[in-house]
């Protein structure tokens, strides 16, 4: 049988008792290291406890439960614990394994303990039912949790941000470098998914005497040493009055908290106030000056998108939409040597 355990977020010392008897039941232990760094007294404290038992212990690295041959082999022969962090779900790489062990005719239980997903969120004093899709900050890439989190502003849902933990290094990406990283795409992309006026809540060892939140404007965020790791990033969507007044009584907060989901709404529609008029002119100058229909075509079509795209809450979709037929009237004016109709000259 393979049993998979979760020891909750406070870590050995909040191991509920149905955990403690998986470990003391099982033959062979595996304790898994990388969806979470694990302090070595809690390493030795399960240790203990499956010695205690009779059982053999291990503290395995992540390619060992991707590849799952050895735990696997073990399972169909004995009872076999793999215990983690947190609760099993959280990590695809439990999914999966338990998928194969229940496939291969191996019996599989599970031992649940508390999520750092569900914990992080009431911690901040935010509603469980308005959190969206979660998404991992990565150092290599940033623009999906990027259009993760426009998805759920312009849902009005909240969005957890994990970062991401290097085993090989034993490090955790920083708050302000996952911050930064978005940023960089918000550059790119300018979707309004999240700007230095964004409110957001740095949610810090959550679970352990040393927690801490701290919540305000990305640019606030960004300045703050927020200690030890590991952390997780709040961006809510929109606020409920209710969560409000729970972020000023649980957080350290900088400002008044604030609704995301309303100012990228009130931000898409004066941009598209002030660039579908302007677009407009530019493709009527440019026609007359003998532009290429086709173009013309596509860039009405974008404006159209746009506008439909806003009226339907799709803030993000609509500022897309309204930057493509910019830059495609752009393109013809810069044929034709024109200026932009804000005075900006044209650059290649």
């Amino acid at each position: 049988m393979l049993t998979l355990v979760g020891i909750g977020v406070g870590g050995a010392r909040s191991m509920g008792a149905g955990a403690r008897e998986a470990i003391a039941s099982a033959r062979a232990v595996y304790m898994e290291t990388f969806t979470s760094p694990v302090p070595a007294g809690d390493v030795e404290e399960v240790r203990r406890a499956a010695e205690e038992g009779g059982a053999a212990f291990r503290a395995v690295p992540r390619w060992a439960v991707e590849d799952g041959g050895e735990i696997l082999r073990a399972a169909a022969s004995g009872d076999v614990a793999l215990v983690c962090y947190g609760d099993p779900y959280v990590a695809t790489t439990h999914i999966e394994l338990r998928a194969r062990a229940a496939a291969a005719g191996t019996p599989t239980r599970s031992v649940h303990g508390a999520s750092a997903l569900t914990s992080v969120v009431g911690e901040c004093g935010l509603h469980q039912y308005k959190v969206g899709r979660t998404a991992t900050v990565t150092r290599a890439e940033a623009s999906t949790p990027y259009g993760v989190l426009r998805e759920n502003v312009e849902r009005g849902c909240h969005t957890v941000l994990l970062l991401e933990y290097d085993e090989d290094a034993g490090a955790f990406m920083a708050p302000r470098e996952a911050l930064a990283a978005l940023l960089a795409v918000e550059g790119e992309r300018r979707e309004l998914a999240l700007t230095r006026e964004t409110f957001a809540v740095i949610a810090s060892r959550v679970g352990t005497a040393g927690q801490a939140i701290a919540a305000g404007s990305v640019d606030h965020l960004m300045g703050l040493d927020a200690g030890e790791p590991p952390h997780s990033i709040v961006v809510p969507g929109a606020l409920h009055f209710t969560e409000a007044d729970a972020l000023r009584a649980l957080a350290r907060c900088e400002g008044e908290p604030r609704s995301n989901s309303e100012t990228a709404r009130r931000e898409a529609h004066r941009m598209l106030a002030r660039y579908v008029p302007m677009v407009g002119a530019a493709m009527r100058e440019a026609r007359e000056r003998g532009a290429d229909e086709r173009v013309l075509d596509c860039a009405r079509d974008y404006v159209a998108d746009a506008e439909e795209f806003l009226r339907r809450g799709r803030e993000g979709q609509a500022i897309l939409c309204i930057g493509y037929a910019d830059g495609l009237v752009d393109a013809l004016r810069i044929g034709a040597g024109l200026e932009r109709e804000d005075g900006a000259p044209d650059r290649g």
